[in-house]
């Protein structure tokens, strides 16, 4: 036991080491006025400086101020609700499909499969990103994460194909959308001084909810077996609702300064 703690504990170890190399946000630069350091690192990267100046005002109440608030509410919201209905894919899915009764070994190769799926998800995910309109990729993809949640409850007593399928397509979804555009959020939703703080509220919170499934899933699961996922996937339609209620989060192709500047309310860019 100790040695599997040993070797999780392997890659942290490497991430620690490599943090050390990695250069400073130049955005985060310019705003303590390190505009050369700043100007070298846009120059190595081969990247243009902003077009908005950088501002820095150091105030965690600007997190609650104007429509600050409601950005970080909305993407706390987005990012913990996903994760904790994406959780049927990934932690929470050894104990959803022990329900049908498939034995232990074909309940680990469900997760295995989750998991696989979802890389090759994560890095199709991120290579479009930029690409096309992140509102409407996490609409449609949310929405799909339901409709496969409704198919794995109402195929999944028979452990068969349907079930196979429903459930590549639910983990796939969920990291291809909601997964990868929940990282890209927390870090756009807030000015370069606070992005920390926000984004580890978000954080903080999505972690909450994946944990609830440790106590939430078993139980559950017990008593309703696999048509539980339908509930777990009602958590992407309210997070679709949610990505539809809040038109700012358009985000593609607009500069950090700008989509700071954007209340909730507003559309940044369609």
């Amino acid at each position: 036991m100790i040695a599997l703690f040993g070797l999780a504990a392997l890659p942290a170890a490497a991430v620690l080491v490599a943090r050390q190399f990695l250069p400073e946000s130049p955005r985060w630069l310019s705003a303590r006025g390190r505009v050369e350091e700043a100007q070298r690192i846009y120059d190595a990267l081969g990247l243009e400086p902003p077009k908005h100046e950088v501002s820095e005002k150091r105030s965690y109440r600007m997190l609650l101020a104007g429509g600050a608030w409601r950005r970080l509410a909305t993407v706390t919201a987005f990012f913990a609700i996903q994760a904790f209905g994406g959780a049927v894919a990934t932690v929470a899915g050894p104990l959803i499909i022990s329900s049908t009764g498939i034995g232990v070994s074909n309940t680990l190769y469900f997760s295995l499969l989750g998991f696989v799926v979802g890389l090759v998800a994560v890095v199709a995910g991120a290579a479009i990103i930029d690409r096309i309109n992140r509102r409407w990729l996490g609409v449609w993809t949310c929405l799909g994460v339901f409709g496969a949640g409704l198919g794995i409850a109402f195929t999944g007593e028979r452990a068969g194909g349907g079930l196979i399928a429903f459930w590549v397509v639910y983990a796939m979804l969920t990291w291809f959308g909601p997964g990868v555009l929940s990282w890209v959020r927390s870090t756009e939703a807030f000015p370069t001084s606070l992005r920390g703080l926000g984004s580890g509220i978000a954080q903080c919170v999505t972690r909450l909810a994946i944990a609830l499934n440790v106590f939430l899933a078993p139980m559950l699961a017990q008593k309703h077996g696999i048509t539980v996922v339908a509930w777990y996937a009602c958590a992407f339609l309210v997070s679709a609702v949610i990505v539809l209620a809040s038109p700012w989060l358009a985000t593609t192709g607009v500069e950090l300064e700008e989509v700071n500047g954007v209340e909730s309310g507003e559309t940044a860019r369609e």
